[in-house]
């Protein structure tokens, strides 16, 4: 026994030995582990009442989820999981567009993108990069050799620097419109099958879809009311009127990102 820190030899004849101590010991170590009773729910976080405006709490009950507005006095009742995930895939449905919008709508961004950066101008810029680049190592050796004096060269360097910068940073732009081309691509996959990427996505990628395509999900009396987000708007908008040209913030939404 141990008395003080200290540990002593008993006197009595120990009931169980020290390695059947140790197996007890470690039975109860296993089975005293804290259970994790936190249910993750579909919704969590995503629907607000359409009444009071808050946030609608997820609740277990027997083998089904519900989820309520706690707000006292507020009329709104409690909706069912399966049946707003019902109504949340017929609201995408009616939103996406169809396969031979897509394809129409495919061809006129691509126009769109191209015609602000055409090849021609990206090789342009290409060589006029390397051309100063050329210049400003050369400069270095007209210094050395005396065919320029410090002070020109301070001042003709310092001019070619900034002109560099500029044609670098026309490049990035260049860049950045390419990599907005397959934002648009992966835009106008998604809106083609909403309601496919719904059912059968993981539950973060449902949770990271409903965030994308939509600013607020409210719920009045079991009825579901989904705003659509802008881009989503726009992509719909655009596929029913052929004459009308894609805003610059089309380019700015870049989807699946938001977790």
């Amino acid at each position: 026994m141990i008395v003080r820190g200290t540990l002593y030899d008993a006197a009595h004849k120990p009931l169980i030995s020290a390695a059947q101590f140790q197996r007890v010991a470690q039975i109860k170590t296993q089975r005293n582990f804290k259970k994790d009773t936190k249910h993750r729910m579909l919704f969590r976080g995503l629907l607000t009442c359409a009444d009071c405006s808050t946030t609608m709490t997820g609740e277990r009950q027997r083998k089904h989820i519900y989820y309520r507005c706690h707000t006292s006095g507020c009329p709104n009742l409690c909706i069912r999981e399966d049946r707003l995930n019902e109504q949340i895939e017929r609201g995408l449905k009616r939103i996406q567009i169809t396969a031979n919008d897509t394809v129409e709508l495919r061809k006129r961004l691509h126009s769109w993108l191209h015609a602000a950066t055409p090849d021609e101008l990206t090789s342009s810029v290409k060589l006029r990069i390397a051309d100063a680049t050329a210049r400003l190592d050369r400069l270095t050796d007209l210094l050395v050799d005396g065919t320029i004096d410090k002070a020109s060269y301070e001042l003709r360097k310092k001019n070619t620097e900034f002109e560099l910068a500029q044609l670098k940073e026309q490049e990035r732009q260049m860049s950045d419109q390419k990599r907005s081309e397959a934002d648009l691509e992966s835009l106008l996959k998604m809106s083609q099958d909403l309601q496919g990427m719904f059912s059968s996505g993981s539950r973060k990628e449902r949770r990271t879809l409903l965030k994308n395509c939509s600013t607020a999900i409210s719920v009045r009396q079991g009825k579901v009311h989904i705003k659509t987000a802008d881009w989503l708007k726009e992509v719909v908008t655009l596929s029913k009127r052929p004459n009308r040209t894609p805003s610059d913030g089309l380019l700015e939404h870049s989807i699946l990102n938001r977790s």
